[in-house]
Order: C-alpha cells, then structure tokens, then sequence
C-alpha cells in the first residue's frame, strides 16, 4: 500500500543513525533523483512511520528539501502453504550461511571467527535481527547479522538502552 507522508513524519530507528550508509551510495542516490526527479528506491515504512527501508532515498529528500514522498506501508505477512496447513518458511540455516559468507565468517560486532556446524558452541553464528520484528524489522537479509553468541546477548540488551527516550 502506497501513501503519501510527511518526511518529517518518518521515525529513524537508532540503529540507522550508528551504521549510516557509506557516501558513494548517497551520491548515487542523489544523482538518480537529480537526473530523473524521482528517488532512486522506495521508503518502506511500518504503520506507524517508523523506517524500515529506503534510507538513502529518506536522506536525499530531507537535503533537498522534500516535504512529502510515497511511502510504501510494510503490512504483509510472510507464510506459506505446505500440505494444506499454513507453516512459516523456516530457511534460517540457508539465511546463516549466506550471512556467514557476507561477513567472511566473521562476528558483525567484535570480529570473532564463526562457524556454522556445531549449534552448541559459542563461536555459532547466531542470526541477529538489526531492527528487532517488535519494533516494525522484517525477517529479511537486509535486517540480519550474525553475530557470536556473547554479542547476540549485549546487543539486545543495549538496544533497549538505544531505544528509550
């Protein structure tokens, strides 16, 4: 569902403003709008406004000046049908290892080396959702990192500390 909104209106998590995106794809962002007078991507946002994608797009309409632009409302719901009943697709082992070669087999926080095979251990590769599912995240790869075990734990308790007002 498309809808028009206010920039002003769009809440940025914290996590968007630690890890912003590099200059280059700023650039191009910038120069797509320039050439074409659209944004280069949609800005996906959940029902309450809070920023779920488009983040380059978000920062060339608030440096130019932009009062409102098209945002796309997040409302699906991800399942499947298999034999009848409906059941989550559950691919977090395929999601690991493509996380796993992203990150060249490294933790996202502290760079420990990490492994896929024993689920046991605690250099196992956890997924990590970068905009926790209960604050409007997806459960897509662009909001997961893997991360060890010992940063999985820290982080969640310092995202709450990064959220409160």
């Amino acid at each position: 569902m498309l809808v028009m909104m206010n920039v002003d209106e769009i809440r940025i998590p914290t996590i968007y403003t630690h890890t912003p995106p590099r200059k280059e794809k700023i650039d191009n962002s910038m120069l797509y709008y320039m050439e074409h007078g659209a944004l280069k991507s949609n800005i996906v946002v959940t029902q309450k406004g809070l920023l779920i994608d488009g983040y380059c797009s978000y920062i060339v309409a608030v440096v130019c000046g932009i009062s409102s632009v098209q945002c796309e409302i997040n409302t699906k719901f991800i399942s499947r049908r298999v034999d009848g009943k409906n059941r989550k697709v559950n691919n977090a082992q395929h999601k690991r290892k493509i996380l796993y070669h992203r990150q060249d087999g490294k933790c996202a926080v502290c760079g420990m080396q990490l492994q896929i095979d024993d689920c046991t251990s605690e250099d196992y590769l956890t997924l990590d959702h970068i905009l926790p599912v209960s604050k409007g995240g997806s459960n897509g790869l662009m909001n997961l990192q893997g991360l060890c075990r010992h940063c999985n734990y820290q982080k969640q308790d310092d995202y709450k500390e990064d959220t409160k007002q």
